[in-house]
């Protein structure tokens, strides 16, 4: 058993978060527009709206349903602030301009946070002389996102579904993420939050898939495990250590 050449990110909620959360930034953007709804509504509907739209597009059959774009991004987040929209009738304020602002607001990297170790950790990884890349469903901005918040000279690939093409869990952009950095997928593992986007996906071409359960708590990234016939669950690094060639 060898190390990997590249370890794969999730970006939101993997390496980064909302900060304060999601329905913070829906509450100030609402507020902007003289609408005043409670937090606790927000949070709900918020909630409620992204439920229902991962349900509906693991529900989908089509091989299509996965496609991507920057218009595709855009369409997504505005189906899930209309989504939101609808849950709260306190919410009187004009809908286009409320959803524009609120898909504006989405490509600021002040509304995010790393996790509190994910420098210190990949940092480590790449000491090992493992490379560090990101494979995330995300709009075009994730780039000056991850500039923003200190990150942008760490990774060495940077696949994102809107210009890839293709959005997790569909098997191509994992495929492109490989491509570019030139390895076959046992020589990579991907870490991610999300069983079906992130671990069936990473499955799905033959990388090694380990889960991160990040949440409001925000646990640390050394909280992340992966499952392994000789080693499960293993912190990241020290299942790394624990390779007879490090």
């Amino acid at each position: 058993m060898t190390l990997p050449r590249i370890i794969f990110f999730d970006a939101g909620n993997t390496l980064f978060h909302f900060h304060p959360f999601i329905d913070e930034m829906y509450r100030e953007v609402s507020a902007a527009f003289g609408c005043h709804v409670s937090p606790a509504a927000l949070e709900k509907g918020s909630f409620e709206a992204w439920a229902d739209y991962q349900k509906q597009l693991a529900q989908s059959q089509s091989p299509e349903a996965f496609r991507a774009s920057k218009e595709q991004e855009i369409r997504m987040w505005r189906a899930r602030a209309h989504a939101l929209h609808a849950r709260l009738p306190e919410l009187t304020c004009d809908w286009d301009a409320w959803a524009d602002a609120v898909y504006e607001a989405l490509g600021e990297a002040r509304r995010f946070r790393l996790f509190p170790d994910v420098m210190e950790t990949l940092q480590e990884i790449r000491a090992m002389g493992i490379r560090v890349g990101v494979i995330s469903n995300w709009d075009p901005r994730l780039e000056s996102i991850l500039t923003g918040l200190g990150f942008g000279d760490i990774p060495d690939v940077v696949v994102v579904s809107s210009l890839a093409g293709w959005r997790k869990p569909d098997s191509r952009i994992f495929e492109i993420a490989l491509d570019r950095a030139g390895v076959r997928p046992r020589d990579a593992v991907y870490v991610g939050d999300l069983i079906q986007d992130d671990v069936v996906g990473a499955t799905s071409v033959g990388s090694d898939p380990c889960s991160s359960i990040n949440a409001r708590a925000e646990p640390s990234m050394k909280n992340t495990y992966c499952p392994n016939g000789k080693f499960p669950l293993i912190p990241l690094l020290a299942y790394f250590r624990h390779f007879p060639s490090f």
